[in-house]
């Protein structure tokens, strides 16, 4: 009974009553004592108005959650337990995101939405890079991936198109900048990479890869019927048929694109047929009956399903498919 008083009584304790991104990294950092750089989501809320409810985008809240530690590794699984939060510790600075992208970064269709959600904080210019680094973003504030340059006073920092403009939310006192850089290439999912002309946050396929997966895996289990979890689990199957070399190629330009054949059997083709079995499923559902289900069943009609299938990604709106030939051999079907 002893020993367990003991072992209570030098736990840390963090609790937390709930709030946006930038309270919980106040208040994280504030129980820590380290910095904190957190990729930043989003969600909506409905708004009344009139004539009708209007949907407005907001930083995503954290819920309330408590965590305990004796020792400091184990901040970093208690984070992912409580509330789904990946990390990494990079000197006194904690790097966190999301376990799965945010919808708003992969599919780039929701931009505007995403951007309209905080307000941009611009950091001050500086004329030469500092020796240690300190920002509180607060309320709706973030710190645009892109303008980290000016954070650290380096204007050889390049970022990928990708990352450019995902949303920080950031208490960080005093810290080294390399530690900063660091940790904002962790949260961004990016390679930061030492170049001839300076530094650059490049595009990371295995890491992309890892947290789109997470996304779909989100969705799967959110899916509303077996057709939207069969789609899941394809889209699951492309993703990892697609080689690292093969998505870089995709994310080169904002427009990019990756395309590649499918073998006849295999992981990608099993979750192909099991999508167009669970066509059937949207019979079950009202709405999916009356439009989804009949427009899918003149897509699957019209396809050559003896011909070889494809794959392919598509940037910018983030979208993972099927290409199939039409049975007329005149157009290729995109499903």
């Amino acid at each position: 009974m002893w020993t367990l008083s003991l072992l209570l009584a030098t736990s840390t304790v963090f609790q937390f009553s709930g709030g946006n991104a930038n309270a919980f990294a106040a208040a994280l950092s504030k129980a820590t004592g380290k910095s904190v750089v957190l990729l930043a989501d989003v969600q909506y809320e409905i708004v009344p108005a009139s004539p009708r409810p209007e949907v407005r985008w907001i930083p995503a809240r954290f819920a309330k959650g408590e965590i305990r530690w004796d020792r400091e590794e184990e901040i970093l699984p208690a984070l992912a337990k409580e509330w789904g939060l990946q990390g990494k510790v990079i000197g006194d600075v904690f790097a966190l995101w999301p376990r799965a992208w945010p919808d708003a970064i992969v599919h780039q269709f929701a931009k505007e939405q995403y951007l309209a959600a905080f307000r941009r904080m611009r950091p001050p210019s500086q004329s030469s890079a500092p020796t240690k680094i300190s920002i509180e973003t607060s309320d709706a504030e973030a710190l645009l991936a892109a303008d980290v340059r000016h954070l650290v006073g380096r204007q050889d920092v390049e970022v990928h198109w990708f990352y450019a403009w995902a949303y920080l939310c950031m208490i960080v006192k005093d810290a080294p900048p390399e530690d900063v850089l660091s940790a904002v290439g962790a949260a961004l999912g990016a390679d930061l990479q030492t170049t001839r002309g300076g530094l650059q946050f490049a595009f990371d396929p295995k890491e992309f890869r890892k947290r789109f997966i997470a996304r779909k895996m989100i969705e799967r289990a959110n899916a509303a019927n077996e057709y939207q979890r069969a789609t899941a689990d394809f889209e699951i199957a492309a993703i990892q048929a697609f080689t690292d070399a093969e998505l870089q190629k995709a994310f080169r330009e904002e427009d990019g694109s990756a395309t590649k054949q499918i073998p006849p059997e295999g992981a990608v083709m099993s979750a192909f047929r099991a999508r167009i079995a669970a066509i059937e499923s949207l019979e079950a559902d009202p709405v999916a009956r009356q439009s989804l289900l009949p427009a899918l069943s003149r897509l699957v009609e019209m396809m050559d399903l003896s011909s070889p299938i494809q794959i392919e990604y598509v940037n910018p709106n983030g979208t993972v498919g099927a290409v199939v030939r039409a049975k007329d051999g005149q157009a290729w079907i995109h499903f």
